[in-house]
């Protein structure tokens, strides 16, 4: 909501000019909809460019992060299906959710 309510429309001039990008964090979700979704919503409000390879990109001042459910089995998926939507990987970051404190296989 805050994409097509605040970001894209309230504040877009600020976050357009401000010396800096603003990080996206969706909200919980389904995996990889969520980071798509995210990712659609921006481009309704913000004009992308398309990369040498074909890629949809987010302008310069604004990104997203990914850090709730992240492992490697979702992290293949996520930009799996970015690639699929034509979505450039640059516009991502991921990080690691407070899960990986419970998971005994992590380093």
């Amino acid at each position: 909501q805050a994409c097509e309510k605040y970001w894209g429309t309230e504040l877009k001039a600020t976050v357009e000019s401000r010396d800096g990008q603003l990080i996206v964090r969706p909200d919980s979700g389904e995996l990889p909809g969520t980071v798509l979704e995210v990712l659609d919503k921006l481009a309704g409000k913000f004009e992308c460019t398309t990369t040498s390879t074909g890629h949809k990109l987010l302008p310069p001042c604004i990104r997203v992060i990914q850090g709730d459910g992240i492992d490697i089995t979702s992290l293949e998926k996520i930009l799996r299906a970015m690639k699929d939507a034509n979505w450039a990987a640059d516009n991502l970051a991921f990080g690691s959710g407070g899960a990986l404190l419970q998971k005994l296989h992590r380093d």
